[in-house]
């Protein structure tokens, strides 16, 4: 006689015992006898698989990166002096080339006041000193020179007193915003101190550094995404505008530059930015979710259903990996398009295991539901 006894779970997984057993039978006489049942157990899992095609696969490394003004320039005075005005308010906007403040310049004036009058004086000792040699052979050849000399002396002391004269008035060296002052009106204002300073925030740039492991994938132009939090209207994608060629040696990393315009400077400096570099492109790809793959003697392995004398098997393969992309990963060597792997169950299995394929609620793909 053969018996068979099927035991079904509904939910979860589920174990399909086959037992096929003989069970020879021994009469003895009139005495009677007994039977002896012998049960092979038979375990089916089920699992849930995905069918890999090649697509393609964009691998990127994520870095977090700060806005920085374009332009954050702290100017000083480059003549000393007393602050005798300020004319720009804190926040306001400014013109390259507008006046920022004024300094004391009476001292100054006088001396070139005193300056002008010598070169005058020289020009016209110059003049006549030219008529009388040039016209009349009247006076030597080096009383000529040195009038002409000492008029041009004079002249480039009027210049420079002039150009001191100017640098009393401190100018905006670029467009942008008077952010602050660090002088007040009747301080004395010295050379090559702060005194005051101006961002640009029209237009602003975002860095970031990156391992220096990745310096061969990236260059100038690279495509990078940028998101900021709490500041949707600024994502962005971008091409990388500066990579910086120094490796700090601390930190293991190379600077990366990307320029984006701000008109309505939304992107304040100092917030932070999610910024997704584009390494690689790669056509063709095959890619299966992280989960799936398992650490094996021989490296990584996945599973993959294949039909074994007509009953679905769960077969380990030995696979390359490539470059990774939040929860999936490329499979360079060890899957072929069209092959079935396990995305569920996988953790239950051995290589030869029967299968069953179900979906996410946990119906069987078999129409009738047999095993």
């Amino acid at each position: 006689m053969i018996f068979t006894k099927i035991f079904k779970q509904s939910k979860g997984i589920s174990l399909l015992y086959m037992a096929a057993f003989f069970m020879p039978v021994l009469m003895a006489g009139c005495g009677g006898g007994s039977a002896i049942e012998e049960v092979e157990y038979i375990r089916i899992i089920n699992v849930q698989v995905t069918e890999v095609m090649p697509e393609i696969f964009t691998s990127v490394i994520r870095i977090t990166g700060s806005v920085e003004a374009f332009y954050d320039i702290t100017i000083s005075a480059e003549e000393g002096g007393v602050v005798e005005d300020i004319l720009i308010s804190k926040g306001s906007n400014v013109s390259k080339g507008q006046t920022i403040a004024r300094l004391g310049s009476q001292m100054l004036q006088a001396q070139l006041d005193e300056a002008e009058a010598a070169a005058d004086l020289a020009r016209e000792q110059w003049e006549r000193q030219k008529v009388l040699w040039e016209q009349q052979q009247i006076g030597t050849e080096l009383a000529y020179l040195q009038a002409r000399g000492n008029t041009r002396m004079r002249d480039a002391t009027v210049n420079a007193l002039e150009a001191r004269l100017r640098k009393k008035t401190i100018r905006s060296p670029v467009d942008g915003i008077f952010e602050d002052y660090y002088v007040e009106v009747g301080e004395y204002a010295a050379p090559a101190l702060p005194f005051a300073r101006i961002v640009s925030l029209d237009q602003v740039k975002i860095i970031g550094e990156v391992p220096e492991r990745f310096a061969r994938d990236i260059r100038a132009g690279t495509p990078v995404e940028v998101t900021i939090d709490n500041n949707p209207e600024a994502d962005c994608t971008e091409g990388i505008a500066f990579v910086g060629n120094t490796v700090d040696p601390d930190s293991r990393t190379f600077d990366v530059e990307i320029h984006l315009a701000n008109p309505n400077r939304m992107m304040k400096p100092g917030a932070i930015a999610n910024m997704s570099i584009q390494l690689q492109e790669i056509t063709d790809a095959i890619v299966v979710p992280q989960q799936s793959v398992q650490r094996s003697e021989n490296g990584y392995q996945v599973f993959v259903v294949e039909s074994v004398d007509g009953r679905d098997a769960a077969i380990s393969r030995d696979v390359v990996l490539g470059p990774a992309r939040e929860d999936r990963v490329v499979v360079a060597e060890g899957l072929e398009a069209g092959d079935k792997v396990v995305i569920v169950g996988q953790l239950k299995l051995g290589s030869g295991d029967l299968v069953s394929i179900v979906d996410g609620n946990g119906s069987s793909d078999r129409e009738d539901g047999s095993q």
